[in-house]
């Protein structure tokens, strides 16, 4: 069940990477164990692209901190949603199932718009 943080500190078992798009940090985070699987969403397939989630490998304080850089997040995979969950960059009500893994993600909206 998604919500339920796991321990994984000090684990290098999700992949996280940053990427600078304009105005934006855009960060990645994914299990290592799911990284180039196909999975089914509602009739279509979803491919958990390494050339999209490529990145290294970091435990959970390391990514604590470069989460706090991100305007975008997108997180898949069990490990990955639960520790954004369990740090408040994502609402329970967001995650979204596919084939059996959670997918959630997080957009910045700046308050002067």
């Amino acid at each position: 069940m998604y919500g339920m943080p796991s321990r994984i500190s000090g684990a290098k078992d999700m992949i996280i990477s940053i990427r600078k798009i304009k105005n934006e940090v855009l960060i990645t985070l994914c299990d290592e164990d799911i990284i180039g699987k196909k999975l089914n969403f509602n009739g279509v397939e979803v491919y958990i692209n390494p050339k999209f989630y490529r990145g290294e490998k970091r435990n959970e304080k390391e990514i604590k901190e470069l989460l706090k850089k991100a305007t975008i997040i997108n997180a898949i995979g069990k490990k990955s949603v639960d520790f954004c969950l369990k740090e408040g960059y994502i609402d329970k009500k967001g995650i979204i199932d596919i084939d059996g893994v959670p997918h959630a993600q997080m957009f910045l909206i700046p308050r002067n718009l």
